[in-house]
């Protein structure tokens, strides 16, 4: 379940993951439009798009045209009606943006849309020659533009190019989807964990999706289980997870390799992440004990998984098909008490209601409830008493146990000295 990094890859994203935009973007206003003077805006725009170009591995044609059309959209937003074209000279560093209109005849200007037409005179002070039904484009100074307009071009801009970045990064990424890596946190960002991946890559931890009570710390290394890869976000589309079962599953796995080699077996597991956990077990092999090997010597095993998630308590219980013995189990151990198990609807077992009689008061009712699938109380048997609960009693399940364990080994001796008996008749005939 482990993943290994990918080793090859198209494409390498120099990014700076300060600004937590995957383009290297701030989601606030840029430096450059806080200045007064529009022509060093207009460079500067120029200039930054060339230089995520060449961050991103982007090509600098598909950085122009999202350039374009940031500046179509959002112009053509404000001016509903008006046609744009935008030319983008890099050799002179320049944005040149034009207004397209029709020239039309000037006895026609009292009637033409002025936002689409422009009468033959007014046309001739900009082009001497220009004739009417020539399409006429009027030059747009960058000092028309409000700043407004500006910001709205500059965070769809940011939008465009987040959106081919991340395309790219979920094309090489995807496969990462439901692994396990062992990757180093590179900072936090309020309530969100920023992880390196690898070179120039990185992760997101969500609040949701952390340990609770965890102190994550910067430069260090730790086991994420990768819960998705996004092809569209706003930012890194790789989404890493904490607390996620299958990170448990996958540290069991490495600590005890029983488990890995099918000796022993996890048949579930119920968790409140970062407080505690109760994993079902059995064995495959007649004489292992899965607890005790889960466990490990001096509780080795246990204490390594344990640590590897903020020092959850982990207790591995013996599963039992038996649901009364199973629950006792699990609740191990229980004083003065025993299992009630009530039909609720009589229609299936899921709706019975389990109550556990115990003086014993650490047992969670969540993740006992979590684990046998029904709904658990957990009460005393001076409780159990006042309500008039009938229950049947710890000893008592263990004697039925006992008794069936018995019967059952009995059965198979049966069958042992029949198939010999039988054996026997043959070689005397």
């Amino acid at each position: 379940m482990c993943a290994t990094t990918p080793q090859k890859h198209k494409i390498v994203y120099n990014i700076d993951i300060t600004t937590l935009g995957t383009v290297g973007l701030s989601t606030n206003c840029p430096y450059f439009l806080k200045k007064t003077d529009m022509s060093i805006i207009q460079k500067e725009i120029f200039n930054t798009s060339k230089e995520l170009a060449k961050k991103n591995k982007i090509s600098e044609e598909y950085v122009m045209e999202s350039l374009k059309s940031a500046i179509i959209s959002e112009y053509t937003k404000e001016y509903v009606d008006a046609v744009v074209d935008v030319e983008i000279d890099t050799e002179k560093s320049q944005i040149n943006i034009s207004r397209i209109f029709t020239v039309v005849a000037d006895d026609q200007s009292e009637n033409f849309d002025d936002n689409v037409e422009i009468p033959l005179e007014e046309a001739k002070t900009y082009k001497a020659d220009i004739q009417v039904g020539d399409t006429f484009k009027k030059p747009i100074s960058f000092d028309s533009l409000n700043k407004m307009l500006i910001q709205n071009i500059w965070n769809l801009f940011k939008h465009l190019l987040n959106a081919e970045t991340n395309k790219a990064i979920y094309n090489d990424w995807k496969q990462i989807k439901g692994t396990i890596g062992y990757y180093e946190v590179e900072k936090t960002d309020g309530p969100r964990v920023i992880v390196k991946i690898d070179k120039d890559i990185y992760g997101i931890v969500n609040l949701a999706d952390q340990i609770r009570g965890e102190s994550i710390i910067s430069g260090k290394k730790y086991y994420f289980y990768v819960k998705d890869v996004l092809q569209h976000s706003k930012d890194w589309p790789i989404i890493l997870s904490r607390n996620d079962d299958a990170l448990l599953i996958h540290l069991l796995n490495k600590n005890v390799p029983e488990i890995a080699d099918g000796i022993v077996e996890i048949k579930g597991i119920a968790r409140i992440p970062g407080y505690a956990a109760k994993i079902a077990v059995t064995s495959t092999a007649e004489g292992i004990n899965p607890v005790s090997t889960i466990i490990g010597p001096g509780g080795s095993r246990i204490r390594a998984v344990q640590a590897e998630l903020n020092n959850e308590r982990i207790d591995p219980v013996k599963y039992s098909d038996d649901l009364k013995t199973f629950i006792i189990n699990i609740c191990h151990p229980i004083y003065r008490g025993g299992v009630s198990i009530s039909q609720i609807s009589g229609i299936s077992i899921t709706d019975r209601q389990v109550t556990v009689i115990s003086e014993n008061k650490v047992h969670n009712p969540i993740l006992i409830s979590k684990l046998v699938d029904r709904k658990v109380d957990v009460i005393t048997p001076e409780d159990a008493e006042s309500i008039e609960l009938e229950y049947e009693k710890v000893e008592s399940v263990q004697q039925n146990r006992n008794n069936r364990q018995f019967n059952n080994s009995f059965e198979k001796k049966e069958k042992v000295d029949l198939g010999m008996k039988k054996f026997e008749d043959l070689f005397n005939d």
